[in-house]
């Protein structure tokens, strides 16, 4: 599966899931297309799609709404196109700020598993997608499964205040 179709997914997923770790929808349903689709499905309906992508995990479980940016008009996609920027612009400033190199690592981890995530490839995703959902980037807190010279923590926030990504090791900021 395409990683950044991947990481869309995991983190779609941690978002919507309230039970700790999150578990995997049986089946996805985009809006508004209303099409169904399993996980590997769903990853190639995203890495598939016109980009760039709004990706907003909707309140049920496996539901996700999806709109290409070039289908909108007028101020809605000045507004869109604004919103897209702006995430690219933080991420990239919290990449520079942690020095980190195309070759260097991103990790999400929802406490179910763990997505391993070059920066160039977080990069690529940054284009291609804007999800949904209050984020930030910053020193990984534990070492994840497969070393890098250097690496960092996606942070998302999921329901009821929880958090993916390395919070509740907060020792262990080496990746290498």
């Amino acid at each position: 599966m395409d990683i950044a179709a991947e990481l869309t997914l995991r983190i779609a997923r941690f978002i919507q899931m309230t039970a700790d770790p999150p578990a995997s929808p049986a089946r996805w349903l985009f809006v508004p297309e209303f099409e169904h689709a399993r996980w590997a499905t769903a990853g190639e309906l995203l890495a598939n799609a016109p980009k760039p992508l709004i990706v907003a995990p909707l309140p049920d479980g496996g539901f996700l709404g999806t709109w290409f940016v070039g289908a909108l008009t007028g101020v809605h996609r000045e507004r869109a196109e604004h919103q897209l920027e702006n995430q690219q612009a933080f991420f990239h400033a919290r990449i520079a700020h942690l020095g980190l190199k195309d070759s260097d690592a991103i990790v999400f981890d929802s406490g179910a598993d763990e997505t391993l995530i070059p920066v160039a490839d977080f990069r690529r995703w940054l284009r291609d997608y804007a999800v949904c959902a209050g984020s930030t980037l910053d020193a990984a807190r534990r070492l994840p499964t497969v070393p890098h010279s250097s690496c960092a923590g996606l942070m998302v926030s999921g329901r009821r205040g929880r958090r993916a990504s390395h919070a509740p090791q907060p020792a262990n900021v080496r990746c290498n």
